[in-house]
């Protein structure tokens, strides 16, 4: 199970991707995960023995210039990932348990911001200090988490 949270605003709007959270290297089996925003949505990757498995939001669109929170759960080895802008759910799917988060072993470098040692696939604006949990919150953790920590960010609606 995983859960992470992050506060970030982007001074730009790019049709390619721009990495929030990763962990990500060059040896595609240590290729673990990427939350991000890609062809303006929110989206999640994740690698694992059984190949790559990857989806985007369908409806929420991230506003340039603008703090806003973005999310992801996991529940489970084989279980539902759920992507989240501003603590609303904008898409979910189920991932088999031959996409797992792979092992402690296995793992690449953890990165703000960034996508591996890819030139390009670099964050434009102010991210503010990720939250990874071992557990999935629930859409209502989320939304408490959001409501007390919006203010810090100017979010006032």
């Amino acid at each position: 199970a995983l859960t992470i949270i992050v506060w970030a605003r982007s001074t730009i709007s790019v049709a390619g991707v721009l990495p929030l959270v990763s962990n990500y290297d060059a040896t595609p089996q240590n290729a673990q995960y990427t939350l991000r925003i890609n062809a303006g949505r929110v989206a999640w990757a994740s690698h694992g023995g059984g190949g790559t498995h990857s989806f985007s939001g369908t409806t929420l669109t991230p506003i340039i210039n603008t703090w806003q929170m973005y999310a992801v759960t996991k529940t489970g080895i084989a279980g539902t990932v759920t992507l989240y802008l501003n603590a609303i759910a904008d898409a979910t799917t189920g991932v088999s348990a031959d996409n797992k988060v792979g092992t402690e072993a296995a793992r690449g470098n953890t990165r703000v911001g960034q996508l591996g040692d890819f030139a390009g696939q670099r964050w434009t604006g102010g991210i503010a200090p990720p939250l990874v949990y071992n557990y999935a919150f629930t859409p209502g953790q989320l939304l408490n988490y959001y409501e007390k920590t919006r203010y810090l960010f100017g979010v006032n609606e």
